[in-house]
């Protein structure tokens, strides 16, 4: 009788699925990236020497769903979105992985969340 055989795959580093570990740790991760670059697209729309200020204006709530929003993506792209994302926001894909409509959009998306953020600073 012919038994099928199973085999334990080593995960490793070029894996597609990341577990649940490593999509918490790029939540984290995701908190910072996120809030910089709300602080850069702020600073893009508005430019001004008192930025930190104005940043730091913003009230708490529009921080915290901003928060909840990096750490979803965290968790629901894990660090391969985040290095997804950051590549097309930063240009550091290979040529044939840019994508211009993408890079503007992503652009576009952030300068519209500085726009609404900067709109509850009193």
């Amino acid at each position: 009788m012919n038994r099928p055989t199973y085999s334990r795959k080593r995960v490793s580093s070029t894996d597609e699925s990341e577990g649940l570990g490593w999509r918490l740790l790029a939540a984290l991760l995701a908190i910072p990236v996120f809030e910089v670059s709300l602080f850069l697209g702020m600073y893009l729309v508005f430019p001004s020497r008192g930025m930190g200020y104005i940043f730091l204006s913003i009230p708490l709530w529009v921080h915290g769903v901003y928060v909840g929003v990096a750490a979803a993506v965290g968790l629901l792209f894990g660090f391969n979105g985040i290095v997804w994302l950051l590549g097309h926001l930063f240009f550091t894909h290979h040529e044939n992985e840019r994508n211009r409509v993408v890079t503007a959009l992503l652009w576009g998306a952030l300068a519209g969340l500085a726009f609404v953020a900067s709109y509850f600073v009193p």
